[in-house]
């Protein structure tokens, strides 16, 4: 049996299983829609990246494709390379931050417009 702690990574080898759950997918890109016709909106801050379904990094792709300067953060190194490298491979820019210790961000205050994971906004 795979260990909880490492089935993210079977997502990132079967890309068809990593896309996500398509109703959280819809839900989200439409609560984003909403949020970026409200506010100005230009930059983002997903962390941490890991948490929904599918391959981490990816619901934060709607904010690059808007144009919006994304930022991704995770505390594990192996996963925010897959996730850079996904982005390279779809060519999408964002900012990729490695952090060790979760319990603090090497961000100023304000330094964002919006900050998200996949429970929060």
């Amino acid at each position: 049996m795979t260990p909880i702690n490492s089935v993210w990574q079977q997502y990132f080898k079967n890309r068809h299983e990593g896309l996500g759950t398509t109703y959280e997918r819809f839900i989200l890109h439409h609560y984003f829609e909403r949020i970026k016709n409200k506010y100005s909106i230009k930059s983002v801050l997903e962390v941490p990246s890991f948490g929904m379904t599918g391959i981490s990094g990816i619901n934060s792709m709607w904010w690059a494709a808007k144009g919006v300067h994304v930022t991704i953060t995770d505390n594990d190194k192996e996963r925010i390379n897959l996730i850079e490298k996904v982005w390279q491979e779809l060519s999408l820019e964002a900012n990729f931050v490695y952090y060790p210790n979760g319990s603090y961000l090497p961000f100023e205050n304000n330094s964002f417009d919006l900050s998200w994971n996949f429970t929060s906004l």
